[in-house]
């Protein structure tokens, strides 16, 4: 799915609602939620529902009055701007790209896995029932091993265990070499690493602390605070993550006030393998996902408002 970036639904930056769809997965919507995030009257929450709905990005979920998000609205959720490609190419791309998919049923406790990162056996998936932080699934999708729990230091008995996992969604990486698998919230400034080898682990708060969500009126979390990391990176010798920062409460409002809002993040948070500060680099570039080569001492990573997506810096 490729996305303009004047594309709206209902008088909404198609952005905004994938942003939000992003965040939000895989809790199930509601009208509420909906009137919250995009401060509508319930005459335009309606409209935009129904527009969701006959464009086919949510469909009615099992739970009255909740919708869930529909294989277009996932598509959506991970849409990005691209350079147009003819059908020839795209034919070939596809094509190339069928040849090579394996398809693997997950483990029924594997409930609306989002996220995974291979590993030597097989795949290392977060648990989004909030029971457990993630699990190891071998190569032909069972469940073999948990691991911890969600650290939340605010977390009450009655907080709902999906909606906390929700808020905590990470972005993860993990280096066989060395068996460091990193975890850095979407949400909130919370980096964990976890070093498979000797069963340690460690966890580190940023200024802005651990993810932040509020509970709706039907029980739904729905995402507050900060956007937190855009993406991780593990390599032999250290972890770099990307750091957007920006409140949800700013980017409403500059939303309301129709300004465009760059996508990603300008910093990258550099961490030695257990967890200590080296270094913080400052860019001119809103980036999102990166590649590492210490050989060369360059970052590759992806810039989504450019007609030149793939940008490299020296460090």
């Amino acid at each position: 799915m490729r996305l303009t970036r004047k594309q709206t639904i209902c008088d909404i930056p198609i952005l905004k609602i994938r942003d939000y769809f992003d965040h939000i997965r895989p809790a199930l919507i509601s009208p509420e939620m909906i009137s919250e995030q995009f401060d509508l009257n319930k005459e335009k929450t309606k409209e935009l529902i129904d527009v969701l709905l006959s464009e086919g990005y949510i469909e009615a979920a099992k739970k009255k009055g909740k919708y869930q998000l529909t294989i277009k609205g996932q598509a959506l959720c991970v849409a990005r701007y691209t350079n147009p490609l003819n059908k020839e190419k795209a034919d070939k791309l596809f094509k190339e790209f069928m040849e090579r998919v394996e398809e693997i049923k997950l483990d029924k406790k594997l409930v609306r896995s989002l996220d995974f990162h291979t590993m030597e056996s097989g795949f290392l998936v977060p648990d989004y029932m909030g029971e457990h932080r993630f699990w190891e699934v071998d190569g032909d999708g069972k469940a073999i091993q948990n691991h911890g729990t969600i650290p939340s230091e605010a977390a009450e008995e009655e907080t709902s265990r999906p909606a906390l996992a929700q808020a905590w969604r990470p972005f993860m990486d993990y280096n066989p070499d060395n068996g460091i698998l990193a975890m850095a919230t979407q949400l909130g400034e919370t980096l964990e690493i976890y070093n498979l080898k000797d069963s340690t682990h460690k966890v580190l708060y940023g200024p802005n602390g651990e993810p932040e969500f509020k509970t709706a009126r039907d029980g739904s979390g729905v995402p507050d605070g900060i956007m937190g990391f855009n993406d991780i990176k593990v390599t032999d010798k250290y972890i770099y993550a990307v750091f957007q920062g920006m409140k949800l409460k700013d980017e409403l409002a500059a939303y309301k006030q129709g300004k465009e809002l760059e996508d990603g993040g300008r910093f990258i948070y550099v961490f030695d393998l257990k967890g200590n500060p080296v270094q913080k680099y400052t860019l001119d570039h809103a980036i999102h996902g990166i590649d590492v080569n210490e050989e060369t001492n360059t970052i590759v990573a992806t810039e989504v408002k450019s007609d030149d997506p793939i940008i490299e810096f020296k460090i």
